[in-house]
């Protein structure tokens, strides 16, 4: 399952312009500062949010990601430290490394789109501090990135939706087709006046569309 509601990104949003034809973020640092594109709660001690990773468990994040040049750069980090068990190893891209203990790592972007992956152990003590998952967008950089996916195992799977992005796209789609309220109407009465339906389906989508907007309080 992917756990992080990843509609809290920041940057432009370029519909169809990621791999595979799916959306993506872009964002470019003209700026001598860095830029965090995320930094999404982990796990907060005030008990305001579920827990998204547990202590003591191995998670796995990946994402597609390319640049303008092949000069940029993005960091990510599992912080603040102490985040990451230092005593076992973890997986960049496969490849076994001994992990910094607020899990950061060093993505040098190309200008092709490439699925990185970063596999860790979080510590036993994980949870007695905020934690987060950070993307830092350095000076003079810039960074498509999308399919991005955090997710309990050593293996990064397919991508899919986490439920908190799921319910945003219903949400967004919902009001979307809300706010056309009198358009739908009038294609609804268009198409039983031009026999494309029965005056009785025309009868049941408005029975329906009224449920619909009574139950949302339109």
């Amino acid at each position: 399952t992917n756990v992080v509601n990843w509609n809290k990104m920041y940057g432009t949003v370029k519909n169809g312009e990621g791999n595979g034809g799916s959306n993506c973020i872009y964002y470019k640092n003209t700026d001598s500062n860095y830029y965090d594109l995320l930094q999404y709660p982990l796990h907060k001690t005030d008990g305001s949010m579920d827990t998204v990773v547990e202590k003591g468990q191995w998670y796995t994040f990946s994402f597609y990601v390319k640049s303008d040049s092949t000069t940029s750069v993005m960091n990510t980090y599992v912080y603040p430290s102490p985040a990451v068990d230092t005593n076992a190893k973890c997986l960049v891209d496969g490849e076994m490394r001994t992990p910094m203990s607020d899990g950061h790592i060093q993505w040098n972007l190309t200008t092709e789109w490439v699925r990185h992956s970063y596999t860790f152990k979080t510590k036993t003590d994980f949870e007695t501090s905020d934690k987060y998952l950070l993307f830092r967008v350095l000076p003079n950089s810039s960074v498509y990135i999308c399919k991005p996916k955090l997710e309990k195992g050593v293996v990064a799977t397919d991508w899919n939706y986490s439920p908190q992005d799921m319910t945003g796209y219903i949400d967004n789609t919902l009001t979307t087709l809300l706010e056309r309220n009198n358009e739908i109407i009038e294609d609804i009465n268009r198409m039983a006046s031009d026999n494309f339906i029965s005056e009785l389906e025309r009868a049941d989508f408005k029975y329906n569309y009224d449920l619909l907007q009574k139950q949302h309080n339109v």
